[in-house]
């Protein structure tokens, strides 16, 4: 009997991780569907020259208001590089540790953009469009 009852949970486990790993799998689908749908919206007011639109947008959804948004990050693509700029121009105490120190950085790179400035070796910034949604009523 002790073997059955193993034998039943064993199975539950085997069809629950299954079942999990199914929607885990969904779940990060959906996340990039939603991402690159988010893109598209943002990309399309930007060619309509519009920060923000409210739009009615009929039953089950009623009025929405978007307003394009976007996040300046750093990405390092050659580390050494990076610390090397870093220790020369003597603020590696401030973005060094063991690696580049990735808070200071994406402000760093945000100040550059608005700045015209240059940006150290080895970083680039990502740049990620997405809209924010408020429904109106």
């Amino acid at each position: 009997m002790a073997e059955e009852l193993l034998e039943t949970l064993a199975r539950r486990v085997i069809d629950l991780r299954a079942n999990y790993e199914k929607k885990r799998k969904a779940k990060v689908s959906a996340e990039k569907d939603m991402k690159r749908a988010e893109t598209d919206m943002n990309d399309a007011m930007a060619r309509a020259k519009l920060p923000g639109a409210t739009l009615a947008l009929g039953e089950g959804y009623g009025n929405v208001q978007f307003n394009r948004e976007q996040k300046v990050n750093s990405s390092v693509f050659d580390e050494e590089a990076a610390i090397k700029y870093f220790e020369d121009q003597g603020l590696a105490a401030g973005y060094v540790d063991e690696k580049v120190r990735k808070k200071p950085l994406n402000q760093l790179v945000r100040e550059a953009l608005e700045n015209g400035q240059e940006l150290p070796p080895g970083v680039e910034p990502r740049v990620t469009k997405y809209v924010k949604v408020t429904r109106r009523k």
